[in-house]
């Protein structure tokens, strides 16, 4: 069982629940997962562990581009690893992250985040207030504002 950091991450619209493990799993249970959450709970595979707050914003992120018509994948949730990898193409996403051991969660319903640790054999510890600062996340707002103006 991969132990995970669990950080709540609170931003001016929300609330989100960001669980951050290393550790092994299952490829295919992974992207099975994945899938089925697709912006309810995300499910990503990283090489990098990411900061929570960051994390937190790859879903806010991804879910308005999904409300607002802007993604075009099949699989809304691999909008969120364009985000996390700082790609404009999938298979640059894809290839930045394989082979990494950082599992990230990312939820706003802790009942739906438990469950998909439970799926994928991670164990949440304690929760923990994470502490935004917007300067960390400037990176990540310009990358968004490039995909957003092309």
């Amino acid at each position: 069982m991969a132990d995970c950091e669990l950080s709540e991450v609170r931003v001016p619209w929300g609330r989100y629940l960001v669980a951050i493990c290393e550790g092994h799993v299952d490829d295919h249970e992974l992207e099975r997962v994945s899938t089925e959450q697709g912006l309810k709970a995300l499910v990503l595979r990283l090489a990098r562990r990411p900061d929570p707050c960051e994390a937190a914003l790859y879903l806010a992120y991804s879910r308005e581009d999904a409300d607002q018509g802007r993604v075009r994948l099949r699989k809304q949730h691999l909008q969120a690893l364009l985000y996390a990898t700082r790609s404009r193409q999938l298979s640059e996403a894809l290839s930045r992250s394989k082979g990494g051991s950082t599992i990230v969660v990312v939820s706003d319903d802790p009942s739906r985040l438990e469950g998909v640790a439970s799926r994928l054999g991670l164990g949440l510890g304690n929760v923990k207030e994470a502490s935004c600062d917007p300067s960390s996340l400037q990176d990540l707002s310009s990358f968004r504002l490039q995909l957003l103006l092309s």
